[in-house]
């Protein structure tokens, strides 16, 4: 079965008091059918390649390893520090690039 984690679709959220609420089958289940999941474990780039990340903006998540420089959508960028990405990361198609080697993900916030 498809993981909806690794295609970005969270299971659920928590609502303003606390409570926690599950994500419906049948809503998880259409977002992937409208990301052509079917038949596929991992969305492309998943894995040890890592060519393509997901995360929400506060996210916090740690990079791959090496110096990156974060290319925004509207044509920002700024050097990372710290191996971790910042919190409140803009909505959007990012890039991540390393300066020393040129390798580049394709970052989805």
């Amino acid at each position: 079965m498809t993981d909806p984690q690794k295609w970005g679709i969270a299971p659920g959220y928590h609502d303003y008091s606390g409570e926690w609420h599950e994500a419906p089958p049948a809503t998880v289940e259409a977002i992937l059918g409208a990301m052509h999941s079917e038949g596929l474990d991992d969305p492309a780039g998943y894995g040890d390649d890592e060519s393509l990340l997901v995360v929400g903006p506060d996210d916090g998540r740690a990079l791959p390893e090496g110096r990156w420089t974060l290319e925004t959508e509207d044509g920002g960028s700024e050097p990372l520090e710290g191996g971790h990405l910042p919190r409140g990361l803009p909505l959007g198609y990012h890039r991540l690039v390393s300066p020393d080697d040129g390798r580049s993900l394709r970052l989805i916030v």
